[in-house]
């Protein structure tokens, strides 16, 4: 699956022409860690994977897994801007998040 997330990140990063400098600069990490996400070495943490998916207008679903499903998408929006219920609902949605997020 690790693979699978580095595969579409470089993908998606080629889409929209960026360089792994510039998409690095974006979620605020060094191209090096890029290169360890893109290349399937490292897994990018949560708060990571939803800043990329927001970057490239996509679904967590369909960044992890590789597909986009319709029955999942919800829009939340938070009441204090923190983004801390956005998380905390993807989390409870996502079975997988349990184990990336305490």
């Amino acid at each position: 699956m690790i693979k699978t997330v580095g595969n579409k990140l470089k993908a998606l990063r080629k889409q929209k022409r960026l360089t792994q400098k510039e998409l690095a600069a974006t979620i605020g990490i060094g191209i090096s860690q890029l290169n360890k996400y893109e290349s399937g070495m490292h897994m990018p943490p949560i708060k990571k994977l939803i800043q990329l998916s927001n970057i490239f207008d996509t679904t967590l679903d369909s960044l992890v897994k590789g597909r986009q499903t319709q029955q999942n998408c919800t829009t939340v929006n938070s009441s204090n801007g923190s983004g801390k219920s956005n998380i905390l609902m993807l989390k409870n949605r996502i079975p997988f998040l349990k184990y990336w997020m305490p």
